[in-house]
């Protein structure tokens, strides 16, 4: 699904920029909650799950820059 809005968001649509801004959004806080669960993950999961959240705000900034200085984003 986000490879979709993705490819939407890169020919410039302003849905699929707001999208991958959610997906991003959700996904970033999905894993932080699960990453912080006691006992339930073993170690190396967490650390998987934290730079997975660390992708994630990397393409939220992205997806927020680009929504703020695109003309897309401009309503």
């Amino acid at each position: 699904m986000l490879l979709l809005r993705t490819r939407t968001a890169l020919k410039g649509s302003r849905t699929g920029l707001r999208a991958v801004t959610v997906i991003g959004c959700v996904l970033l806080v999905v894993n932080l909650v699960e990453a912080v669960l006691p006992g339930a993950f073993p170690p190396w999961m967490r650390v998987e799950m934290l730079f997975i959240a660390a992708m994630m705000a990397a393409l939220a900034a992205a997806s927020f820059r680009a929504r703020r200085n695109s003309p897309a984003g401009r309503r």
